[in-house]
């Protein structure tokens, strides 16, 4: 159904319905006509949807994140309260507005299907108000409802904040607003087993989002958004930040990449790199031997471990060029004194 603004057609009131299946990690979303809700939640076969989608938990979420109120208030709510209050001037951006409803309502964002449909039946509604100020002041105040939450940071599921403070921040908005959220529009559908639980809206979307956030918490699901590959996934805890071993071991590697050029460009750190490798060399080559006895290899072993200890903790206390003076001596220092270890085990063998 396209978002038809400017000729009026007769229809119901447009309403949407969220049922969120948390076992199966899935979402169905159904928009229809206010007469059709009801049959189409239910899959009767002369029911008419405008939507029925069954898509992966989060989904809505993501729908909400990828809107901007501040589009919507610059392409659509702006210029048409103003045709509301001056109906002469409707002429100027009707073209643009039309279009812009028109792509909104044919996207893939099940959020903005649903406020395009509603932003045309809003307007319709209005506009037989005979005082043109009450008009547009209606209009305006039903456009905020349905798109403020759009890119909101209250339903910011990335973040540390705790998911219980969020929920109550996004309660108080409800009350400011005038949507209760101890009253929320749940329904239960019987007919299927066990009866599913939806939630029907009309004309704001921050209550579904409330109830996403709090069926998630509810069930100790937290979505987070990966850092290399940018998927949304769902985790036990938030301080999961990668999707899979996939994602880790290239973090890894991104990591070590990274460890590596500043290494590139510290020389104390490659001097630390090349005499740990020569001593490791040297070490091994005694511990071929056969005739070597093992109290000796153990005292050789302990000597290297306790000069790596050490190199490991000065190289972090490094900051001007007078320490990486003093680190470079003291690393050759006990690279000679390892090396005269392992000559005086061999002569004693």
């Amino acid at each position: 159904m396209k978002a038809t603004l400017f000729h009026k057609t007769e229809r119901s009131r447009i309403k949407m319905a969220l049922h969120l299946d948390m076992e199966k990690m899935c979402e169905r979303v159904v928009i229809a006509e206010e007469s059709q809700i009801h049959a189409v939640i239910r899959k009767e076969a002369d029911a008419v949807a405008i939507l029925d989608k069954e898509r992966n938990l989060g989904a809505l979420l993501l729908d909400n994140d990828s809107e901007n109120t501040a589009d919507w208030n610059q392409a659509a709510v702006f210029p048409l309260t103003t045709f509301l209050e001056r109906p002469k001037r409707r002429g100027e951006f009707e073209k643009e507005i039309q279009t812009f409803l028109e792509e909104k309502s044919n996207s893939e964002n099940v959020l903005s299907r649903f406020a395009a449909l509603k932003c045309c039946e809003l307007y319709h509604r209005c506009a037989s108000v005979r005082v043109r100020e009450d008009a547009a002041q209606r209009f305006a105040s039903g456009m905020l409802d349905l798109t403020r939450s759009f890119r909101n940071k209250l339903f910011e599921y990335r973040t540390e904040y705790p998911i219980g403070k969020i929920l109550e921040n996004v309660d108080i908005m409800l009350k400011y607003s005038g949507n209760n959220a101890d009253t929320q529009p749940v329904i239960r559908i019987y007919g299927e087993s066990p009866a599913a639980e939806w939630i029907v809206l009309d004309e704001s979307i921050y209550v579904a989002l409330r109830y996403y956030l709090q069926k998630m918490h509810e069930n100790k699901i937290c979505m987070r958004i990966c850092r290399v590959c940018g998927r949304a996934f769902f985790a036990s805890s938030k301080r999961f930040s990668l999707c899979s071993e996939e994602c880790k071991r290239l973090k890894n590697r991104k990591n070590k990449q990274k460890f590596d050029e500043r290494a590139r460009e510290n020389g104390y750190d490659l001097d630390y790199k090349n005499v740990t490798q020569r001593m490791r060399h040297r070490k091994n080559r005694l511990f071929l031997r056969e005739d070597i006895p093992e109290a000796a290899k153990q005292e050789v072993e302990a000597q290297f471990e306790s000069f790596r200890k050490e190199a490991l903790r000065m190289k972090k206390t490094v900051e001007d060029k007078a320490s990486y003076r003093a680190f470079n001596n003291w690393l050759f220092d006990h690279e000679r004194l390892f090396y005269d270890l392992c000559e005086k085990t061999e002569k004693e063998s």
